[in-house]
């Protein structure tokens, strides 16, 4: 009576599965061959290259083809066991989480090597197909990138067509598949994908794969803009291998080659940056993106040219996931109206909570680092705080962006928000934002000694500027609008230096506020000069 045999196919091809018992036969032995030459194409072009072991492709070179008639022995069934553990060593080197790789793992623990003499039964065999198939499946899903540090508000991955309707405000050609968006084009037709949004870019990151059989012209392959900045990966003219980085509107170009394993790019508006990686986190090329400007119309966009069968370009692309933060406040350090000639002493943007700790030399009460602001984390019935103190310097000028929401107030307290205090032997000068004693959409700008001034707080974000040397105070709003400003009075002291702070208060003085701090910026001036 002849033994009963299934089938599972793999990659695209046929594997038998004999029942127990039966010995393996050159045509199964031969298929595990050709599937492994498939994995090893996949793993190329998706992961980029072996880190840990590139031999694995010559191993595979090496397997022994066998005819009909040859038995298999331990020694194919050991090399190709050898191979199926390297690959394990490689994903892990790759980043791979632990999780995704449980089955394989699971699969290799149940196999062993064989002794010499040994013929294969399907037992091995079967248990072989299970790790081999889990590798296959691996290998055809793209590698983790390795980002660079981005705050992230919205991330899609692409994982459903849902997905992609909800990122896509047009689209043509577009679907998804094994969690990312690919194109289904006709000869002499493209598709694409198009996001546009109302609000101001934080931060973007999209991770593409473009690859290129004709560049007959330079043809943008994915753009990024926000309020007339932005920039665009295009073709070069004859070059399959290499794309440019184009900033826009200025054009300054970097050309780079298009990595393996994916590529990332990164506009980084609030550094000014627009960014090319691999999938290893390193910069392939950078180039500086200008200061936006608040008179541009409020609208962002993502345009990412899909595949194109056209008679002087021809591209494959497909996405992997974009990732982006709307902005909540565009006011830059950098604004030359605020910003001196020369430029910062110091500023702190708070990416870090190192960048906490050296601001608040002086007092640190509940204030930590979260998405690139200061935050506080203030319990209820006190206060928190963040203040800075620097001696034996003469400040020319101080710039506080920050964010104010009043909840409630209670109290008819005047509640320091953000204060600068400047001595400069003998002048005693001292500014402050503070909530306003009854109403919740305003704030008072005051100077001791002196005036104050009632204006309507921004929703976003406003920037608090003490201009030393014009004797000037001012508010502002993200977009360089005036809210407030007022002359700058002198008291006396004895000594020299600077103090600036921000506070929030939780029930604490009448008040119940949230306070947020985008950056802070010192120029000093040396004692005397």
């Amino acid at each position: 009576m002849s033994k009963t045999v299934k089938y599972r196919k793999i990659g695209g091809i046929e594997f038998r599965i004999p029942e127990a018992g039966i010995i393996i036969e050159p045509e199964d032995h031969n298929n595990v061959k050709t599937l492994l030459g498939i994995i090893d194409e996949l793993f190329m072009e998706n992961y980029g290259g072996y880190i840990t072991h590139p031999d694995i492709p010559t191993l595979i070179n090496n397997i022994p083809h066998r005819k009909k008639g040859d038995y298999i022995y331990a020694t194919d069934w050991n090399s190709i066991l050898q191979i199926l553990r390297s690959y394990l060593e490689e994903l892990e080197a790759h980043g791979v989480a632990e999780e995704k790789l449980a089955n394989y793992k699971l699969y290799l623990n149940m196999l062993s090597n064989v002794s010499g003499g040994d013929l294969v039964l399907s037992y091995h065999y079967a248990t072989r197909l299970d790790a081999l198939e889990e590798l296959y499946n691996l290998v055809s899903q793209l590698p983790p990138i390795t980002c660079p540090r981005i705050i992230i508000e919205e991330c899609w991955e692409f994982e459903t067509i849902e997905e992609l309707e909800d990122f896509a405000t047009e689209k043509k050609n577009a679907t998804v598949q094994n969690g990312q968006i690919i194109f289904q084009v006709e000869e002499g037709d493209t598709g694409y994908v198009k996001r546009e949004d109302s609000e101001p870019y934080y931060k973007t990151a999209i991770c593409f794969f473009p690859k290129l059989e004709k560049a007959e012209v330079e043809e943008e392959v994915l753009t990024v803009m926000s309020l007339d900045v932005g920039a665009s990966v295009k073709t070069i003219v004859g070059e399959l291998e290499k794309l440019q980085l184009v900033t826009i509107p200025e054009g300054i170009t970097r050309q780079f080659e298009i990595p393996p394993g994916g590529t990332l790019l990164v506009v980084d508006y609030e550094m000014h940056k627009a960014r090319i990686y691999n999938k290893q986190g390193d910069i392939l090329a950078e180039a500086d993106l200008r200061y936006r400007s608040p008179d541009a119309p409020f609208v962002s966009s993502i345009f990412i040219k899909g595949d194109t069968k056209q008679e002087d370009l021809r591209l494959r692309n497909r996405v992997d996931f974009a990732c982006l933060q709307y902005e909540t406040c565009i006011a830059s350090p950098y604004n030359p109206l605020w910003m001196p000639e020369e430029g910062w002493s110091e500023l702190w943007e708070f990416y870090t909570e190192d960048e906490v700790k050296e601001f608040a030399n002086e007092l640190r009460r509940y204030a930590t680092a979260s998405k690139g602001k200061l935050v506080f984390e203030t319990p209820e019935g006190t206060w928190g705080t963040a203040r800075h103190s620097v001696s034996q310097v003469l400040c020319k000028k101080v710039a506080m962006c920050f964010s104010l929401e009043v909840l409630e107030i209670t109290e008819p307290a005047e509640a320091d928000i953000c204060r600068a205090i400047r001595c400069a032997k003998p002048s005693y000068i001292s500014v402050a934002v503070s909530c306003h004693t009854t109403d919740t959409d305003k704030a008072i700008l005051e100077v001791d000694y002196g005036g104050k001034a009632t204006f309507i707080l921004d929703p976003t974000c406003m920037v608090f500027v003490v201009d030393y040397e014009n004797m000037e105070t001012y508010v502002y709003n993200n977009r360089g609008e005036l809210l407030a400003s007022l002359p700058l009075a002198e008291g006396s002291c004895d000594t020299y230096g600077i103090r600036v702070w921000a506070q929030e208060f939780n029930r604490d003085l009448g008040t119940l506020n949230k306070t947020k701090v985008y950056w802070v910026a010192i120029s000093y001036q040396e004692v005397g000069g």
